[in-house]
């Protein structure tokens, strides 16, 4: 705060969440610790689609890195969400 303009460089954010299928197999390569909610190793039947979810910061960088990406910055979070509308983020900005 206050708000300020940033200028970024490319990059890309996944259009898709993390899936607890996809979170199991990193765990399975890496022997991370599960989400405290899976139950005997594993999400819950019929969930294996769903986004991942009770991962912390640090669990979601160790996924990152080992999928070979990286988080997003804040910034780029934020322009990711609000998009490249200027007109909008002027708005915003006031």
């Amino acid at each position: 705060r206050p708000a300020h303009p940033v200028r970024l460089g490319a990059y890309y954010i996944c259009p898709m969440p993390v899936t607890n299928i996809d979170y199991r197999e990193f765990v399975n390569c890496t022997g991370h610790r599960i989400p405290l909610h899976w139950q005997q190793g594993s999400f819950q039947a019929g969930t294996g689609r769903d986004p991942v979810t009770n991962v912390s910061w640090q669990d979601a960088h160790a996924f990152a890195e080992w999928a070979g990406a990286r988080l997003p910055t804040e910034a780029e979070w934020e322009r990711a969400a609000r998009g490249d509308d200027e007109k909008q983020q002027q708005q915003t900005l006031l």
